[in-house]
């Protein structure tokens, strides 16, 4: 019987593995970095009286024009006071460390995350060698990471 599960066990581990592998294409190439930006921590409210909501209460009606739509992106035009400080909606629990590359020959941008010590070693204009991952039919990056 042990024999069985273990089979089965076995069986599900390396057909999770084929899926995560096979769904997904592997990309290695020169970059060069383009742009470095640093986020802080987010900025947690201590209380929840101390942050109102910004959702209605049961009962008010919202006009159309009053919702924002895509609120939380961030834009070209988001002004330098919330880019890249602890209320950045791209802000989470621990400090993060972007680089943004161009691949050369495709001219794909990609941004990497990396720690502390790469990133402040990097320069605009460095070139670099990135290994990246895109879905097999969207096309879209999911990992990437700069050796």
């Amino acid at each position: 019987m042990k024999s069985v599960r273990k089979n089965s066990a076995l069986a599900l581990i390396s057909a999770a593995v084929v899926l995560v592998y096979g769904g997904c294409n592997r990309h290695t190439g020169e970059a060069i970095v383009r742009a470095k930006e640093h986020i802080p921590v987010a900025e947690f409210a201590s209380s929840p009286s101390a942050n109102p909501s910004s959702t209605p209460a049961t009962g008010d009606a919202v006009a159309p024009d009053e919702q924002t739509p895509g609120a939380g992106i961030i834009t070209e035009d988001s002004g330098p006071e919330v880019r890249g400080t602890n209320k950045d909606p791209r802000a989470v629990d621990h400090e993060q460390w972007i680089v943004s590359v161009e691949m050369v020959n495709d001219l794909r941008r990609i941004e990497v995350r990396v720690d502390q010590p790469r990133w402040e070693a990097l320069k605009v204009g460095d070139r670099v060698k990135v290994t990246y991952k895109t879905g097999k039919y969207t096309g879209t990056v999911w990992d990437s990471e700069i050796e």
